[in-house]
């Protein structure tokens, strides 16, 4: 028997220990944690399947609906479709070229996306060698190699924007900046960027960070 029931977001986390890789571009997943609790006060722990964006900024509930099989209680889904639904089109596996940011900055098409977070991109620095992916590091190792880290130790040397634009067709579409190298200095959310493109499904695209708040 399924039973239906909320529970309440206590986490969003990424995935150090699993990469996943989308037309070249390799990145680690996030999940989001929630925690239901019942009457007697006997606490029970949910995760989300992988998500390949940051939904941190796209939550605007404080709880998720959870399918549970009452049988077997590790039988269990976490309903994610109300942070993004999932025909959204996450155009962020399409590199924001530089090489082709002149060309569409001329080109002048663009539509109105509204920034809605930032993804950290982890890496750090060994011996001149630049490692990829998320890694837990101590206080000392982020000194001596000038590698910021966040709340859970997780080094990074930098970051994407995320953007949403709602089409008038009803499909919700994500990009994301290029790479921006150090530590992001506000949370980009909320604020008005312009995505400059050429083709019909935005084959090629570019975040202008430069555009924000015009």
């Amino acid at each position: 028997m399924e039973n239906i029931f909320y529970a309440d977001i206590v986490d969003i986390d990424v995935n150090v220990y699993q990469k996943v890789q989308i037309d070249r571009i390799s990145m680690n997943p996030y999940f989001v944690v929630c925690k239901y609790v019942e009457a007697n006060g006997k606490e029970y722990l949910f995760k989300s399947k992988s998500l390949l964006y940051n939904p941190s900024a796209l939550i605007k509930e404080k709880q998720l609906k959870i399918y549970v099989d009452l049988k077997n209680p590790k039988k269990y889904y976490v309903d994610t479709s109300s942070i993004l639904p999932d025909s959204a089109v996450l155009h962020k596996f399409k590199f924001d070229s530089r090489g082709k940011e002149r060309a569409l900055l001329k080109e002048g098409n663009y539509i109105n996306a509204v920034t809605c977070g930032v993804e950290l991109v982890g890496r750090i620095k060994v011996n001149s060698i630049v490692k990829p992916m998320f890694l837990k590091v101590t206080d000392s190792l982020s000194e001596q190699f000038k590698t910021p880290v966040d709340e859970k130790n997780r080094a990074f040397m930098g970051y994407t924007v995320l953007c949403r634009y709602d089409a008038p067709d009803g499909k919700i579409h994500i990009f994301a900046s290029r790479g921006q190298w150090g530590e992001p200095q506000r949370d980009y959310q909320g604020e008005n960027v312009r995505v400059y493109y050429s083709g019909k499904n935005y084959e090629s695209y570019h975040v202008d960070l430069n555009s924000i708040g015009l």
